[in-house]
């Protein structure tokens, strides 16, 4: 493991001096978290291995040759398993205009421009928070289970996903390994639309393969997906709403008392199984993270369905020349493939 992390960690090294401690502290959390992270097949060959974590390698390393076989990049990831001390891997904040939707960008090498930053320990991601809220920021802090480090490193799984069932897992991981196959630096909303496909399409895939058609596997997950479509629904309408009242020609004052109202018109009318969102501060840093996910999804389905489904689709964009705007190839595609 140690020798496989050092060429990443050399040019982690070159990163921190270009770029400030934010990467020497999250490059030593990383090397922390992953260097306890163990090899599945010797796990998996040990005698003294619980039956409930020999399951959960078993079914990550089936669902990683799937993902393979989609043609999502066979590299070195989800090898490896670690146990660490919380339930998540990292706190990410994002943030956002209070009266326009344009969200803060964080700028990195390799990945480019994003509107969301990563901290391993979450009083950083409070400080981080607390800063932009000085100034005026919108601002969501969020937990994430998993992250892609494009290649750059040997991404483990962790304890907590053993929880997970087989759509959860499948969605996570083929979504992550999505972002180590192709990302376009500087377009997240394409990159994070991309992947939300593929982990959906491919998790549907996956569990009729592996458990059948009328597996109650199948049908829980596609219990999730309506259930999470009836969220996104609500939730990006009220962006919609929201985005209406920020063109208008109100004043500033009102325009903040009127989003105020809204906003809690809105929760107070959430059916019970989104009652969590009831009490959970909603503002436009959770509306325009839920859009970066979203807002490209239909579109790149319809390249899907119009290139034969998940594996030729993905061989397509793997040999695309997107000369820095995917979603301008894409539209040329779409238009392209469906004249007749």
């Amino acid at each position: 493991m140690v020798r496989n992390l050092l060429p990443s960690l050399l040019i982690l090294a070159v990163l921190t001096i270009l770029h400030g401690c934010y990467y020497l502290r999250q490059g030593s959390a990383l090397w922390d978290i992953y260097g306890k992270a163990k090899d599945i097949r010797l796990l998996l060959s040990s005698q003294n291995l619980d039956p409930e974590t020999r399951n959960f390698l078993e079914r990550t390393l089936r669902i990683r040759e799937f993902g393979i076989s989609l043609g999502l990049k066979d590299n070195d990831n989800y090898t490896t398993y670690a146990e660490i001390d919380r339930d998540y891997l990292a706190a990410v904040v994002s943030a956002c205009r209070p009266l326009e939707f344009q969200p803060h960008l964080w700028w990195h090498p390799v990945v480019g421009s994003v509107p969301y930053q990563g901290y391993f320990d979450i009083e950083e991601a409070r400080a981080e928070a607390k800063r932009l809220e000085s100034q005026g920021w919108d601002v969501w802090i969020r937990g994430v289970n998993a992250f892609s480090t494009l290649g750059w490193f040997r991404d483990p799984l962790f304890h907590f996903m053993k929880g997970y069932n087989a759509g959860q897992l499948a969605d996570l991981l083929l979504h992550e390994q999505t972002h180590a196959t192709l990302w376009v630096p500087g377009h997240p909303d394409f990159n994070e639309s991309l992947a939300v496909v593929v982990g959906r399409r491919g998790a549907l895939a996956y569990l009729n393969e592996t458990y059948g058609e009328n597996s109650q596997e199948l049908r829980d997950y596609r219990r999730r997906l309506d259930t999470n479509r009836k969220f996104l629904d609500l939730f990006l309408g009220l962006k919609k709403v929201l985005g209406e009242l920020y063109a208008s020609d109100v004043s500033r004052e009102r325009m903040l008392t009127e989003k105020a109202r809204t906003i809690k018109e809105f929760q107070e009318n959430l059916p019970e199984d989104l009652a969590a969102w009831k009490t959970r501060p909603i503002n436009n840093a959770v509306l325009m993270t839920l859009s970066t996910y979203e807002d490209g999804v239909a579109k790149i389905e319809s390249f899907f369905d119009l290139n034969g489904g998940l594996k030729p689709s993905l061989e397509i964009l793997k040999r695309a020349d997107f000369r820095g705007d995917p979603w301008t190839w894409l539209d040329r595609e779409l238009a392209r493939t469906r004249s007749p």
